[in-house]
């Protein structure tokens, strides 16, 4: 079909079924019999000049955390935080580190605008940006990346009760592209 028609539902239900089928999402693509997933959508850890790492912590009232591992069941309510851990070769300007967030996932903070400050943390710096929330996902906006480490951290609640697979999530320099990096999602 012509690709406008993709655009709306009735394209969607337009296009070919073999080799092609309806994901969970209604969107095409091809499938992995064995997973039931969009095959390909598992994406590599790769970076050049940059790198990247998400680590999830539950934090009870005491504000103690425990790191949530793979297959991990998370309850209604459980208060989760994000950290995400940047490096750099060197200073950068204009980054955007982009962060899907796991299903069921809601930041606490859902309003966008200014967050940060240059001061180090444990995992490094913790830069000043703009945070936008979005539906799905986390955008930091970085005028000034610093060189090697930094971090920055969101706290989210639990909405449903389940295991979460994590999407990739990416940082990239927005003038020099090739610059950039992303987790294992």
């Amino acid at each position: 079909p012509p690709l406008d028609l993709i655009a709306y539902p009735d394209g969607i239900d337009n296009i070919p079924a073999p080799p092609f089928v309806r994901s969970t999402w209604g969107i095409p693509g091809k499938t992995d019999t064995n997973k039931g997933a969009v095959a390909g959508s598992v994406a590599k850890a790769v970076g050049n000049g940059m790198k990247m790492d998400i680590g999830y912590f539950k934090e009870d009232i005491r504000g103690n955390r425990k790191e949530v591992l793979p297959g991990d069941t998370l309850s209604v309510g459980d208060k989760v935080i994000a950290v995400y851990s940047l490096w750099s070769q060197e200073n950068r300007s204009f980054v955007r580190v982009s962060v899907p967030r796991p299903a069921a996932l809601r930041p606490a903070d859902q309003l966008s605008g200014m967050i940060g400050g240059w001061f180090r943390g444990s995992s490094g710096v913790y830069p000043y940006c703009y945070r936008e929330v979005r539906a799905d996902r986390t955008i930091y906006w970085v005028d000034v990346f610093p060189e090697e480490k930094s971090s920055l951290e969101e706290e989210m609640f639990v909405e449903q009760e389940g295991v979460f697979v994590t999407p990739a999530a990416e940082v990239e320099c927005m003038y020099s592209s090739h610059y950039r990096a992303n987790v294992d999602g």
